[in-house]
């Protein structure tokens, strides 16, 4: 059976909906609308939520843990990257990739 959602969540439901609406940022928006979801107890069980979200599970217990910790600031403050990550691609690669992919869209291969 998967674990329940324990997390007390402290701003008012107007207050998220306020905040969800003025987030330009895709990722702070859903982490909002997370929030907002914890409030209304839409869902019971971490592992729906998530599905919901369309999010994995670790991505919504990590967002979990820092609001617990740092409150919506933290769950707010969304970060590219961690410290040290190593780059997914070159710039000379992502360059390629992208210049093929217009290439096909344009009509060639």
């Amino acid at each position: 059976m998967g674990k329940r959602i324990e997390v007390l969540v402290k701003e008012s439901l107007s207050t998220l909906r306020s905040l969800k609406s003025k987030q330009s940022n895709l990722g702070k928006e859903r982490r909002v609308y997370a929030l907002i979801c914890l409030k209304e107890g839409r869902f019971g069980l971490r592992q729906d939520l998530s599905n919901h979200l369309g999010i994995s599970l670790r991505c919504l217990e990590n967002w979990v843990v820092q609001y617990n910790s740092e409150g919506i600031d933290g769950v707010l403050s969304v970060k590219a990257r961690r410290k040290g990550s190593p780059q997914r691609y070159s710039r000379h690669t992502y360059g390629t990739i992208t210049a093929q992919a217009q290439g096909v869209q344009n009509g060639g291969h």
